[in-house]
């Protein structure tokens, strides 16, 4: 008889201990997938290459002003898609700082 007391006591461990490691498995879980889904490398990615192609195509009389109307235009499309944008320009210096959920994403140049 007490045998089975030890095995029965034996599943019951087991299979709380199994529970109790899925439960906290699924908290752990890293969706990969996300970045994909959100595209958030390749929205900086097409940014920082919209602005090289600005600045190496515009007059150095109009590069500010050119840098500053495609920083706008990004702006207000991200805006749009709930992104939040922050930038600051300079002569020299082109800080931009995009925002979302679940990232965040700083372009230095």
């Amino acid at each position: 008889m007490k045998g089975q007391w030890y095995l029965v006591a034996g599943v019951l461990i087991s299979f709380s201990l199994v529970s109790f490691f899925f439960i906290f498995y699924s908290y752990s879980r890293i969706d990969f997938t996300s970045v994909i889904k959100n595209r958030e490398d390749e929205l900086a990615m097409n940014l920082y290459f919209a602005l090289n192609k600005t600045i190496s195509n515009s007059e150095s009389a109009n590069k500010l002003v050119d840098v500053m109307d495609l920083l706008e235009l990004f702006k207000e499309r991200m805006e749009r898609k709930g992104y939040f944008v922050e930038f600051k320009c300079t002569a020299s210096e082109i800080n931009l700082t995009l925002s979302g959920d679940k990232m965040k994403i700083k372009i230095t140049r």
